[in-house]
């Protein structure tokens, strides 16, 4: 649970509810997400077919307690990952940046 990320992913999207032309229903397309957080399950080690991603925490001490505003995307809707800090940026269970010596 040590890297934040911006991930882009796809996410289902219907369109008007009223009847229309099957050449205009066609040319409907899932619509485009994106989340920033702490990537606090990847799927790596319990092999899911998701991750999940929270951009809000709090801890004690160096502890993380709990977190907000979690989201699960499938993989398969992923579009790109992108780390912003990663686990050497990343100071212990709390999740705060380093400080560079």
């Amino acid at each position: 649970m040590t890297k934040i990320v911006l991930v882009e992913w796809y996410d289902a999207q219907s369109g008007p509810s009223e009847w229309k032309e099957m050449k205009e229903v066609i040319t409907l397309r899932p619509a485009l997400g994106k989340t920033v957080g702490y990537l606090v399950a990847d799927g790596k080690v319990d092999k899911l077919p998701y991750i999940v991603v929270c951009p809000h925490i709090v801890g004690i001490g160096d502890k993380t307690v709990d977190g907000d505003g979690e989201i699960a995307i499938p993989k398969a809707w992923v579009k790109k990952i992108t780390v912003l800090l990663d686990d050497k940026d990343v100071k212990n269970e709390y999740l705060l940046p380093s400080k560079k010596s």
